[in-house]
Formats: C-alpha cells, structure tokens, sequence
C-alpha cells in the first residue's frame, strides 16, 4: 500500500481508531504521528507522505462521520429517506476518484447502487458488480479496476461508520 511494515499499519489503524472515537483529534495530530519517530511512537514517514496519508485518511474519517450523522437523522426519524446520504456519499466517491459521469442513466444507477449497500442490501461484491457493468444493463458502466477501487474503497467507509 504505501511501504510499511505490518507493524507500523497496525499502529496507523490504532491510531486512525482513537480519531474515528474522537471528534477533537486534528488532521495534524495524525500528520505530526505519521512523521513522528518510531522510538517516540510514531510511524516516521517523511514529512511529505506522512501529509499525504494524513490527508486521505483524514477524508475518509470525515466521510464516516458525515454517513454516521446522515444514519442517525434517519433513525431519529428527522429524515425519511436516504436521497441526502446517497448524494453525499456518491458526490464523496466521485470526486475522491475524479470521475465524471456524463449519463443521466449514470447517475441513477451509482445512486441506486449506493442507496442499496447503505441498506446492507448488497455486499461489496455486488457493488462492484453494479459499478462495473455497462451502462446498457443497468450499471454505471466504469472501467473494472476503478469499479473494483470504489467498492473497495466504500466498504471501508462503511465498516467505519457501523464500528465507530
């Protein structure tokens, strides 16, 4: 992933952990941890990796936390269904990986997609499949590696927004 040892990704997850439990924890702390030196704890990437993980982590925590909020409106009954969640997360994963849908039928199917897995009503398996078929048979119709990529990448938003 990114050229650490087990070791140290153990010590990123427990870390990014304690940040998904904590609201006050900065982006910067995890940065100062990531370059921090391993004999005081940290990970000791260099300062420009350690800002570029910090980052994407940071997003993805942000993202959890927008879902978690979306869920429990939903559950309080202060929301009827989950169009605001679905347009949030799909917004989130496209502009995470810079994609560009040009079809009204695009759109509809990532949302339905989207809409489904936030239901637990497919697994990621499924997701990747809806992301990955033609546009013609109902999917979004992305190239397989960046279907793969974005299931991947939702399921971990989603394991983070039922275990935080």
């Amino acid at each position: 992933m990114i050229g650490v040892s087990a070791e140290e990704m153990n010590q990123i997850e427990k870390q990014v952990q304690r940040m998904m439990m904590s609201k006050y924890e900065k982006k910067e702390e995890l940065i100062s941890f990531l370059d921090l030196p391993t004999s005081k704890g940290g990970v000791e990437l260099d300062k420009r990796r350690a800002k570029v993980l910090g980052e994407k982590i940071d997003q993805v925590l942000e993202e959890i936390r927008i879902l978690q909020k979306e869920d429990r409106l939903l559950k309080e009954g202060l929301r009827r269904d989950v169009t605001q969640e679905v347009v949030k997360a799909r917004t989130y994963l496209l502009d995470t990986f810079d994609v560009h849908l040009r079809k009204k039928q695009q759109l509809d199917a990532i949302n339905y997609a989207i809409s489904r897995r936030l239901k637990n009503q497919l697994d990621r398996e499924q997701l990747y499949q809806l992301l990955d078929a033609p546009v013609k048979k109902g999917g979004v119709g992305l190239d397989r590696r960046l279907a793969r990529k974005m299931a991947k990448h939702f399921e971990m938003i989603m394991l983070g927004k039922y275990n935080a």
